[in-house]
């Protein structure tokens, strides 16, 4: 979900004009928060129990980590105790992104108010490169988005509970995130687009066919729901279409599964066709019909 606020014609002619920017000439920035607070989200747990853990209610101070990305990593952070202000953005400008600048290089940013000042722009112009503002309310569009989640998603697992630990923690992340890393993300241009493209491309053929075969399975299911049968469903294909395999399906869970995958963006719909077909052909005798 994004912010009603956002420009959607001024993204469009953001993604039109970064297309045709070498990825080497780019260079970002922004910040990320982190408080010793920070802990796991997800757990795993034995099939029919939970998973309980602890975290702590006062999270402390934050700790703001200002970072620039480019095809080569992160080049350069800063960790400061408490909210980054202009003077703070603008001497991490200063003193570890402009010497790694070249001429005709271009340093992205997002449009928080530390970012607006003119010292900042003259420091970038100096050093022979331009300043760009992402639209806004369009975090999407920033590839550093990417690397920050690598960075708190190590954070939660180190469980680190002082400062000076959570320093520490925040040291070995950064060092986590390769070249590699940062290359993906710089031209891959982010998981959350990706997948949104995958999820809103137009069906193909074996998908409609597999969706098809879906709300069959459906209907048959809740006609025999409470009768004990779930596993074993009578009919998943109609003789007229498919009379070679008129074969009881699967569980019902294991399709439930593979829906939710290719629901939630997890497997290409062509993928999921082949699920839908691997799965019948691993009953006995059975012979998968195709469009």
């Amino acid at each position: 979900m994004g912010a009603s606020e956002r420009d959607e014609a001024a993204r469009a002619a953001w993604r039109d004009e970064v297309a045709g920017w070498a990825p080497d000439d780019v260079v970002v920035l922004d910040e990320m928060g982190a408080n010793v607070g920070l802990t796991p989200t997800y757990a795993r747990a034995p099939r029919g129990a939970r998973a309980y853990s602890t975290a702590p209610f006062n999270k402390g101070t934050n700790h703001t980590t200002l970072a620039v990305l480019t095809t080569a990593g992160l080049a350069a952070a800063m960790t400061v105790t408490g909210a980054a202000d202009t003077l703070t953005v603008e001497a991490f400008v200063r003193e570890l992104v402009v010497p790694l600048l070249r001429p005709g290089q271009t340093l992205v940013l997002d449009n928080v108010a530390t970012h607006k000042g003119g010292t900042l722009r003259r420091l970038v112009e100096g050093a022979g490169c331009q300043l760009r503002f992402l639209p806004t309310y369009s975090p999407d569009l920033s590839p550093i988005e990417e690397a920050f989640a690598q960075l708190k998603a190590l954070l939660r697992r180190a469980k680190a509970r002082t400062s000076a630990a959570l320093e520490v923690a925040i040291g070995d992340a950064l060092s986590a995130v390769t070249p590699r890393q940062g290359a993906h993300q710089r031209g891959a241009g982010g998981r959350h687009r990706r997948r949104a493209q995958r999820r809103h491309a137009a069906p193909s053929p074996p998908l409609l066919h597999a969706l098809r075969l879906w709300d069959r399975y459906i209907t048959l299911r809740n006609a025999v729901k409470g009768s004990g049968e779930l596993a074993l469903l009578p009919r998943l294909f109609e003789p007229a279409e498919c009379p070679q395999s008129p074969r009881p399906v699967t569980s019902s869970r294991k399709w439930d599964r593979m829906l939710r995958a290719w629901a939630m963006g997890e497997v290409r719909c062509d993928s999921f066709f082949c699920m839908v077909l691997q799965a019948w052909a691993s009953l006995p005798s059975a012979k998968p019909c195709q469009e």
